[in-house]
Order: C-alpha cells, then sequence, then structure tokens
C-alpha cells in the first residue's frame, strides 16, 4: 500500500500535485434565485471563492437587486471572492428556429444586463463571468473517418447567412457506377458544402439567365409586330387615310406593342433586382481563405472589380439621365420621335448594364453564402461580447467584470480549444479597434485591456465527452492535454467536474475518468498568471442524487493542504494514518480546534474525535 502511495508523491510526505483549499470554490445551486440562501450555506462551509448564477435566465432575472447587494456585503467582511455564471444565452444569436441578427441583438442586451449585474458583486474588482460560447449542435467529430489522410467530421452543421436556416451535412460513401473501382464516393461534409454554394449560386445565375431569355424573346415578338406595322404608320404620319380595317390593325397590333412592353420592363426590373442581390452576396460573403482556390479566384475577380464598378455606375447615371430627359419632354408635350428615341436610348443603356452585370456574375467565384456554424459563431459571438465588453468598459472602466467564454460540450461552437481560442482573439481585437477608435486609447493600451476584460473558462469535463467520438482513454487524455495546452494561455477561469465522457453528470473530481489534475498542471505551467485563476467545483449532479457535500472528495483528489502552508495534506492523512490510529496526534494538536471554537469532542472519529461513552470513574477515558 505504501508503495502505491509513493508513487503519487515527490516524497514520502508531498503529493506530486496539489492545490490549496483557498483557490477552490463552489457554485451556488443554479435552481433557484435566491443566490443570497445559497451563498451563505457555502460561505458557512468555508469555501472562499462562491460562483453566483442560474441556467435559466427568468430564474437569474427574479434575483431581487437587494440580494446581489449583501451578498457583495457578506463578501467584503468574509474576503470571500464571488463570481457568475450567466444564464444560458446564446451569444452569436442562434435560436431552434435558425440565426437572426435580431436575435443576436437581443441576447447582446441580456448578456450586457448580466454584467451590469455581476458588478455589483464586487465594485472594486473583475467579477469573472463564465459564459457559454455556444448552445446549438455545430460538428460532430468520428475516429478514424479520414479523407486523402486528413481527419473529417461525421456531421457538420452550415447556416445560411442571408435566410438563417440550418442544415447539417454528413459523411457518406455513395456507390456510383463510375466509382466502383475505388469501392465509392466518398461525401465529406465539406465537400457537401462546396457542392451547395455552388449549386445555390448556379441556380440563381440560372434564374437571371432565364429571365435575360425571356426578354429577348418578348423584344424580338415586339419588333416583329412593329416592323409589320411600319408601313402604316408610315402612311398614316405623310397624311395617307387608312382603311378601318388597317385603323383596327394598328390600334390593335399597339396594344399588343404596349403589353409587351409592359412586361419586359416587369422583367427588367425583377431581374435587376436578382441581379442586385447576387452582387450584394458576391462582396458580402467572401470565401475561406482556408479553401485557397476558391480564395484566390476570389482576390483575382477583385483585381478587376474597380473597372466594372466604375462602368456600370456610369451606365446607371447615364440611364437617369435620360429618364430625367424623357420625363420633361412628356410634360412639354414634345413629338412622338422624340421620345421614342429617348426611350430606345434608356432601354438599350439598361440592356449594356444588365449585360455587364451578367458578364461580371458569371466571371464571379461562388460566394460562401452557407457556412459552417462553427466558424459562423466565432464572427459573431466576437461582434457580441466585443460590443458588450466595450459599453461595460465605457461604464465600470477598469473595474469591469471579466467576460470569461466556457467551453460546452465537444459539437457546439468554441468547444474545443482552436475555435474557442480564436474566438477569444477575435473578441480582444474588435474590442481594442473600438477602444482606440471610440475612446482614444493607445493601440497598447487598448490591446492590454481587451486581454484583461476577455478570456476563457476552462471546464475540465466538458472536454472529457470528446470520448462519445468513439476515442480509448489513452487517446482522450493526448487529446485533452493538446487542447489545453491550446487554451491554457487564455485561460481565467476554470470549472472542475468529472463524468465518464458520454454525459455531463458533474461528478466530484476523481469519480469520472477526466484527466483533471493532468489539465490543472499544464494550465499551472502554461498560463501568464494561475495564481489568479479560481477553481470551481461543479458537482451538482452529486449532491442532487447522493445529497451529500462533494467538497471533502474534491480536497481529497486534488491534495489539498489542510492548512495555507505546505502539507500535511487531506489525502496524506486518510491514506497514510488512517490505517493504524482514529487520531492524528500531533499533527491535529487539540488546541487548535479549541482556538475556532471547539475541541475533540466535537470532531469525527476520523479527525481525532473522542470516543463515544462512559469514563472510567478511576481513570476518566472512554469505557466504550
Amino acid at each position: 500500500m505504501l508503495s502505491e502511495i509513493y508513487q503519487h508523491r515527490d516524497n514520502g510526505m508531498e503529493p506530486k500535485y496539489y492545490m490549496n483549499a483557498y483557490r477552490l470554490g463552489a457554485p451556488t445551486s443554479p435552481q433557484t434565485a435566491n443566490q443570497l440562501e445559497q451563498f451563505g450555506n457555502l460561505l458557512n462551509q468555508g469555501i472562499k471563492n462562491i460562483e453566483v448564477g442560474t441556467l435559466q435566465w427568468e430564474t437569474f432575472e427574479s434575483i431581487p437587486k437587494e440580494h446581489l447587494t449583501e451578498i457583495r456585503r457578506l463578501s467584503e467582511l468574509t474576503e470571500t471572492k464571488p463570481s457568475v455564471h450567466a444564464p444560458i444565452i446564446e451569444p452569436s444569436g442562434f435560436t431552434q428556429q435558425g440565426w437572426s441578427e435580431e436575435s443576436r441583438i437581443n441576447n447582446e442586451r441580456e448578456i450586457m444586463n448580466v454584467v451590469e449585474r455581476a458588478h455589483e458583486l464586487d465594485k472594486e474588482g473583475n467579477v469573472p463571468i463564465a459564459l457559454h460560447g455556444g448552445n446549438i449542435p455545430a460538428i460532430e467529430w468520428e475516429k478514424g473517418l479520414e479523407y486523402e489522410g486528413k481527419p473529417v467530421p461525421k456531421v457538420m452543421y452550415v447556416v445560411n447567412q442571408e435566410t438563417g436556416q440550418i442544415q447539417p451535412l454528413t459523411y457518406e460513401k455513395k456507390m456510383y457506377p463510375e466509382y466502383m473501382k475505388e469501392k465509392g464516393k466518398i461525401w465529406t461534409p465539406y465537400a457537401r458544402l462546396g457542392n451547395l454554394n455552388e449549386s445555390s449560386w448556379d441556380q440563381e445565375k440560372l434564374k437571371v439567365m432565364s429571365f435575360q431569355k425571356e426578354m429577348t424573346e418578348l423584344e424580338d415578338r415586339r419588333l416583329r409586330i412593329l416592323n409589320q406595322i411600319q408601313p402604316l404608320i408610315d402612311s398614316k404620319q405623310r397624311g395617307v387615310p387608312l382603311e378601318p380595317e388597317q385603323e383596327n390593325t394598328l390600334r390593335s397590333a399597339g396594344h399588343d406593342i404596349n403589353l409587351l412592353q409592359s412586361h419586359i420592363n416587369e422583367l427588367r426590373q425583377v431581374s435587376g433586382s436578382e441581379l442586385r442581390e447576387m452582387h450584394h452576396k458576391l462582396v458580402s460573403y467572401v470565401p475561406d481563405k482556408e479553401n485557397k482556390e476558391s480564395y484566390e479566384r476570389y482576390e483575382d475577380y477583385m483585381e478587376d472589380y474597380p473597372k466594372f464598378k466604375e462602368r456600370y455606375l456610369e451606365l446607371t447615371n447615364k440611364a437617369k439621365e435620360s429618364e430625367g430627359r424623357f420625363k420633361e419632354i412628356i410634360e412639354k408635350g414634345g413629338s412622338r420621335e422624340e421620345t421614342e428615341d429617348l426611350q430606345k436610348e434608356i432601354s438599350n443603356l439598361q440592356n449594356e448594364r444588365e449585360k455587364l452585370l451578367i458578364k461580371n456574375m458569371a466571371d464571379a467565384p461562388t460566394p460562401e453564402v452557407w457556412r459552417p456554424i462553427h466558424k459562423f459563431a466565432i464572427e459573431k459571438v466576437s461582434n457580441t461580447l466585443s460590443n458588450v465588453a466595450f459599453q461595460a468598459y465605457e461604464k465600470f472602466g477598469d473595474k469591469a467584470p471579466i467576460i470569461a467564454v466556457e467551453n460546452s460540450y465537444p459539437y457546439m461552437p468554441l468547444a474545443r480549444a482552436d475555435d474557442l481560442r480564436k474566438g477569444i482573439e477575435e473578441t480582444r481585437r474588435k474590442l481594442a479597434e473600438k477602444l482606440v477608435e471610440k475612446k482614444g486609447l493607445g493601440r497598447k493600451e487598448a490591446e492590454n485591456v481587451a486581454e484583461k476584460l476577455i478570456g476563457a473558462t476552462w471546464d475540465v469535463g466538458h472536454i472529457n465527452m470528446m470520448r462519445k467520438s468513439g476515442y480509448n482513454d489513452e487517446e482522450v487524455k493526448e487529446l485533452i492535454r493538446e487542447e489545453t495546452k491550446q487554451i491554457a494561455p487564455f485561460v481565467k477561469h476554470v470549472h472542475i467536474n468529472d463524468n465518464f465522457g458520454f454525459t455531463d453528470v458533474h461528478l466530484p473530481p476523481g469519480m469520472g475518468t477526466s484527466p483533471i489534475k493532468e489539465q490543472l498542471k499544464i494550465l499551472e505551467k502554461l498560463n501568464a498568471s494561475p495564481e489568479k485563476i479560481r477553481h470551481i467545483v461543479e458537482s451538482g449532479g452529486f449532491v442532487q442524487h447522493f445529497k451529500e457535500s462533494p467538497w471533502p472528495y474534491a480536497l481529497e483528489e486534488l491534495g489539498s493542504p489542510l492548512y495555507s502552508l505546505r502539507g500535511p495534506y487531506w489525502p496524506q492523512m486518510r491514506e497514510i494514518y488512517a490505517p493504524y490510529m482514529m487520531g492524528y496526534g500531533e499533527m491535529l494538536p487539540e488546541e487548535h480546534f479549541k482556538l475556532y471554537g471547539s475541541g475533540f469532542s466535537g470532531l469525527p472519529r476520523e479527525l481525532g474525535g473522542q470516543v463515544g461513552g462512559e469514563r472510567s470513574r478511576f481513570t476518566g477515558t472512554p469505557t466504550a
């Protein structure tokens, strides 16, 4: 037994990894608005870092402002450090119906309200706020799925940036005849995404082309009718009287020409509107730089774009001038020849402009209207959180709360270290730009403020759920080590809980399979200020099912010393001395407990408490 104990220690007394209890904390129950009572319960347990918050927005809104004031007062009296767990708010703006900018703006306002209320807990410090980076499915991985030597996802969710529609794209093998030799054609989610964007773009071009074809056919019909009645028109202009039948023919043909021209004008208007929408998509939804071929095509296209734009605006202005002259002639009662000439001029200018736009669209690269949610969310989350952080800085200055974006389940946005890091970097960049432009801060100062106010909450249990993708124990541990190394420099807050990799059950550390201590050691090594990080033990699931405090189990698993000085350690007491004696002699002197209001009689036997029963009248020792 002793050999097993020493394997986990640098020497006979000190564990290889330990965390002092003063750096650990616990959350209040997220199911109630009575956070003041919850806060008091944790204070009574001697916990110094307490996370306040609820999961439901309505419950969070039900917390009275006086309760937050009282929590701040209790924190100041007890030197406790509060933090906040924000309700489940989607910062990117997704809902069950899809995405919309209106939803993103509304959620931005709700998050700002959380920040303002969090500031009430500590007006002199930077209260950390744990906020989920995403709460919807984004991308699912499966061990062993590869294409051309690179891993590909099993499912990738994409969003139409115009409509907000969400669609899943799956990995699939199709048995096409031409691919039988290769045992099937592999459709990866990335290939499906490219096909989806291209087919959507081709359909839009086809629609415009069909309008153009129909207009050409109508114009040909109009000209044929006009040519047929031209002799009658010429005769009438020379004053030659027409037969009644000829007059009827002329009137009927004129009516048909007007109808055809009206239809052509309607088609031209619709076609022009479609072309302008296509142009909007083209310049708004730039291909991803990772798609090298498409992005290079886009860059080549943009080199010639200024010439197109100049000519397009020139034709537009000429058409407007001609339309203005046409109105003037009509108002003045000008001749028919003048009006017809201007109509032809306007029509020719519009046709030339449309042909120019059509050619431009035909030569253009496919815009990325459909985009992966895990990439799209980075852009939208950074918009939301940079706006919130800027408003908070305007209101509270250097005392503004810290927004610490939390990794949710591995298949959600900003849940893997790479995406979370990119989201934080982009949020910091946008915040720094706002501080420079609107507050007049120097570039370096603005970057320092952004780095201080934006960071990550690393949940060591959530990341363990990559096990669902089919990885074994060692593979999951290696993946988690790499993930932690990537995010470590950005971490400002930690959530500690355990699970078996399939469901977020929130067990105390050590009761599941997550390599928690390995992650914490990496954070200690690679984070610039590890001593400032608060570690919140989230074990509500354990409390719910077993009606027992998770605190002793967390202290034991994390090797926490019983005192602020190093040693003795919580697990050390149980592992080494418990088999040989019930008390711990000089290590837990009775004077220590008397100093804090109790002797051994009030302690459990395992901690040196006195044995119950009657005492001998001769020796004073217990007899049972």
